[in-house]
């Protein structure tokens, strides 16, 4: 207990010795080498401090930790926590004030997921019955994890993910944001969808975030070539979307994944197939990304999605711990002898 406690105290006095977060620039905003870490155990009991160190020696400096909220589906109307699924805020505060006590930087990760989702639905096509109700049940979970993230230091917090269909309503997501302002000093962003980026509100908000679950070829069993030569188009939007609407401030993908799955770059974003494992696509589409990204002027942060599973030759999720994708993360972010 005295330790915790030392910890958030360290933690909180970090956070507080800074002034409230102001819009980033990229002088003010140095790269992120992130991981995604899932505060996903059943388990509440579980400490993540291990996967921190793990994290740590892969040479990053940032973590990204993601914490899941339910909806029954597309259209309820209320969102909860789940039992063995959504991490208590004991758990979360826990591991940012341990990811803060050894130097990295922090954003908090909520999420919305669909406990019985229909066919082809997910969060970004929710369509509540009514979004009143939504909102409200919204808003105070986001105000829940805005407190965590005040009190134990996190530099920032995403305030959704991949909500496309929800984004046209520009007048509640204000008003989230200026709620969550009167409680937290930090940075605040949202991750949009890789094809769906056009927000109203960026504006409001300090940097932009974005996932980055691009459908780089057709082709079975693709190149390193391939790979890289389907990233142009996409590249290219971006850069078009970015100079329109960043005004000065950084891009972060705060979502790179690709499972290890055969056919991973054509469909980086379903890891429900039932397909044989691929460990060598898995690591060709995160040198393609590293070799079209590193270096790119407007970005300031990556995040590898994710550090959870136990990983290893024969595991087809998206973590490549135990995979030689986690070569490419480990010569990028560590540094040169």
């Amino acid at each position: 207990m005295l330790q915790a406690a030392l910890l958030a105290c360290v933690a909180t006095l970090a956070f507080a010795g800074r002034a409230s977060a102001a819009v980033a620039t990229m002088e003010n905003f140095p790269f992120h080498k992130g991981m995604v870490l899932g505060l996903f155990h059943e388990d509440p009991n579980i400490s993540y401090e291990s996967a921190l160190d793990e994290i740590i020696a892969l040479g990053c400096d940032s973590v990204s930790l993601a914490v899941v909220i339910f909806e029954d589906d597309y259209n309820s109307s209320f969102l909860y926590e789940k039992t063995g699924r959504t991490a208590p805020d004991f758990r979360i505060r826990e591991t940012v004030n341990l990811a803060r006590a050894r130097g990295l930087r922090v954003m908090l990760f909520p999420y919305v997921l669909l406990t019985a989702a229909s066919e082809g639905k997910w969060r970004g096509a929710l369509d509540p019955k009514d979004p009143g109700m939504w909102w409200q049940s919204y808003t105070s979970h986001l105000l829940r994890f805005a407190k965590i993230a005040q009190d134990c230091g996190a530099e920032s917090l995403s305030i959704g993910s991949e909500l496309a269909s929800m984004e046209k309503y520009d007048r509640e997501w204000r008003a989230l944001i200026h709620e969550i302002r009167n409680t937290y000093g930090g940075m605040l962003t949202y991750t949009a969808n890789w094809d769906h980026r056009d927000l109203t509100f960026w504006d409001e908000l300090d940097y932009l975030s974005m996932s980055s679950y691009f459908e780089l070829t057709k082709k079975p069993n693709p190149t390193l070539d391939d790979l890289t030569q389907g990233w142009k188009p996409f590249y290219d939007d971006i850069v078009s979307w970015y100079q329109r609407t960043a005004k000065g401030r950084p891009l972060v993908m705060a979502e790179v994944g690709y499972t290890s799955q055969q056919g991973t770059s054509q469909y980086p974003w379903d890891y429900t197939r039932d397909v044989p494992v691929n460990l060598e696509e898995q690591k060709l589409c995160y040198e393609a990304f590293r070799k079209v990204w590193d270096g790119a002027p407007f970005i300031r942060g990556v995040y590898f999605y994710c550090w959870f599973e136990e990983g290893g030759p024969n595991d087809a999720h998206y973590t490549p711990r135990g995979k030689p994708a986690l070569d490419v993360v480990k010569d990028w972010f560590l540094p040169k002898q």
